[in-house]
């Protein structure tokens, strides 16, 4: 079911997507895990998770990202910030059309603050025994947590449509 709903289209997902990895600890080894976030809705629009931070995991991600695109949606940009191997596995998965933006720092406009601050959840997660317990937790977690952020904008969106309909009667 969670596989199910890691797959469908994201709708109102922004031109502009962030990309970043953070590190884990898997059995006591290193893992990581990968993700491609919408700075607009807060969507984890694609993610990964891998033993090593080789561009091939990078490729992953963003593989994965891309088939949650709606239809008819064009990516303009990825921000990102100074991992070597990421421009080049943008531009393997999206030709030249997507730009890349390696943000300069958090004075930047253009910065990865808002992927940074999801990583802040790795404080709570459970320890894990296995790769594949990892794997199965965080297919449960991205499904859940993208319900939960599309709910609440379905809410304030609602709540912004109330708020316009009082203004106009006033």
């Amino acid at each position: 079911m969670f596989e199910i709903l890691n797959s469908l289209p994201l709708q109102g997902i922004s031109k502009r997507l962030h990309m970043d990895h953070t590190e884990l600890c898997i059995n006591g080894e290193k893992a990581y895990f990968w993700g491609v976030l919408c700075p607009a809705t807060r969507l984890i629009v694609g993610w990964h998770l891998s033993r090593s931070k080789e561009i091939e995991h990078a490729r992953c991600v963003l593989w994965n990202a891309k088939e949650r695109f709606p239809l008819g949606y064009e990516l303009k940009e990825i921000v990102t910030d100074g991992e070597q191997g990421f421009p080049r596995a943008i531009w393997e998965v999206f030709d030249h059309s997507v730009k890349h933006y390696r943000y300069k720092g958090f004075v930047d406009k253009k910065n990865n603050n808002t992927i940074e601050t999801l990583w802040n959840f790795t404080n709570f997660i459970p320890k894990f025994v296995s790769f594949e317990q990892a794997r199965k937790f965080f297919e449960i977690w991205v499904a859940v947590y993208n319900i939960k952020r599309s709910r609440q904008l379905a809410e304030s969106d609602e709540a912004y449509k109330i708020m316009q309909t009082i203004k106009i009667w006033t």
